[in-house]
């Protein structure tokens, strides 16, 4: 469980170290992509992290936003990547452009916690192209396909977010702390993160969901 940013815990960071005491209690690939618990926590069991805070904006900038190769599936969101990044203006870095896209979606957008969930591409096209309302996920899943449709390399992370009033040492994660968000990766630097999803979700409506 790793920090990432100040109020962000992320099981895909990258750890500077991992110590779980005399038993081993996490476990990591080669890489150090994905981190996980070897066995059902219990009670009282606790690790030490060390782990690093996420890029500023500043810092992207300067460092650049790493680069991938746009496929098939990101290809066909880049025209409403397009459209959303124009409203930073003109001449927008590509920092400018994808805050722009996580601007609109929070203001504009629904978060519906209760609505259709999934990640299946169907899915997100009927959220991205029809209802614009959706989970968490589907933000998260939405944001980081206009990203990639624009060339810029962007993952979906999942681990927890912790009210700033609960942060200390130890910290105690609870499942209903459970969060998921999109990142853009800054060349040398880590991944820098983004927030989508608006604050609070939308009022129900009483209208069938087709």
């Amino acid at each position: 469980l790793l920090a990432d940013g100040p109020r962000r815990i992320t099981a895909t960071a990258w750890p500077r170290a991992l110590d779980g005491g005399d038993d081993e209690v996490i476990e990591t690939d080669e890489q150090r992509t994905v981190v996980r618990l070897v066995e059902t926590p219990e009670p009282g069991m606790t690790a030490r992290v060390t782990a690093e805070v996420g890029p500023t904006d500043a810092a992207a900038v300067g460092a650049g936003i790493a680069i991938r190769q746009v496929d098939k599936i990101a290809n066909t969101f880049g025209d409403q990547a397009e459209a959303l990044g124009e409203l930073a203006g003109e001449d927008a870095t590509v920092i400018e452009q994808l805050r722009a896209i996580e601007g609109e979606m929070r203001e504009t957008w629904f978060l519906d916690e209760g609505s259709e969930g999934g990640q299946q591409l169907a899915l997100i096209q009927i959220f991205v192209n029809e209802s614009q309302r959706g989970t968490s996920e589907q933000f998260a899943t939405a944001f980081a396909l206009f990203a990639r449709s624009l060339g810029v390399d962007a993952r979906v992370a999942t681990g927890f977010l912790v009210p700033r009033g609960r942060l200390s040492s130890p910290l105690a994660l609870r499942s209903a702390d459970a969060a998921v968000w999109p990142g853009v990766r800054v060349n040398g630097l880590g991944w820098l993160a983004f927030d989508p999803a608006p604050p609070q979700e939308a009022a129900t409506t009483d209208d069938e969901t087709p």
